[in-house]
Formats: structure tokens, sequence, C-alpha cells
């Protein structure tokens, strides 16, 4: 699926994203990508600097999703990150909630998070730092939600 509209203000290649995030991490992203080409199908892909949130900013949008999904690519001392934050309306981020019990422990404690800051500050956003565990869980979320 390709994305309809590109607005590409600092688009990275691939060896840039490689050396800032690592080989792991380069895979989980490139993976990541390709499960949100595959479920979300964006009509609109951005890519920007990503400011105090890392080195760059990969974002996706879908007029007929209920959800956007950004994707923030950093590096720090201990190596690569990967993070991916969905914003949410309220039908979605309830999806979610029933069954986080089948998520690993880490997207467990992300939505629970989620869940506390949603309380308080009514923010509609949930936040992964992909690793290992948590890619699986990240996509069938992609996917779910993309129903």
């Amino acid at each position: 699926m390709k994305t309809k509209y590109k607005f590409f203000i600092n688009e990275p290649t691939a060896i840039e994203i490689n050396s800032l995030i690592g080989d792991e991490f380069y895979k989980y992203y490139c993976t990541l990508d390709n499960a949100i080409c595959l479920y979300y199908k964006p009509e609109l892909e951005i890519w920007d600097n990503a400011g105090r949130r890392g080195k760059y900013f990969h974002g996706y949008r879908s007029e007929v999703k209920s959800f956007f999904l950004d994707i923030y690519l950093s590096s720090s001392e201990k190596g690569g990150q990967v993070k991916c934050d969905l914003t949410l309306k309220d039908a979605s981020f309830n999806k979610i909630v029933k069954i986080k019990e089948s998520f690993s422990k880490n997207t467990q404690t992300s939505i629970e998070s989620a869940q506390r800051i949603r309380e308080e500050y009514d923010s509609s956003n949930v936040d992964f730092f992909i690793d290992q565990d948590t890619l699986l869980d990240v996509i069938k979320i992609v996917e779910l939600l993309s129903e």
C-alpha cells in the first residue's frame, strides 16, 4: 500500500536511521512500519525532526481511522530507542483496555500508565517503547484498531 500524500521535511535515509538506533531497533522499526502500512493504510505520511522527543519523527494519518500513529526515533547512552505514540478516541482506547491482559507486562504497564494519565488529565495518548516484547503487541493493537 502506497501512502497517498507524503510530507517530508527531514526524511532520513535507511543508513542514517540504522546508525542512530542500531541494527536490532532498526529491524523493530521496519517491522512496525510495514505493519502500519499493511493494516492502518495511512493517507498521509510525515517525516520531520522530533525536537525534544528524539532525532526523527515519523507520523501516519488516516481520516477514516479512529486514531493517529507517531513514531519517534532517538538514541541514548543505553542505545537506540523506538517509541510509538497512539492518539486514540474513547472507543479505541477502551478496546485496548479491555484486552490488555493478553499483552506482555511492558505493554500492560504502558496501558495502565495511560489510564492513570487519562483519568487525571483527559489525555488520549498511549506510548510504547518498542522492544522485543512490545513489538508484536503494538502490531496487534494497530491491526485491532484498523478493523
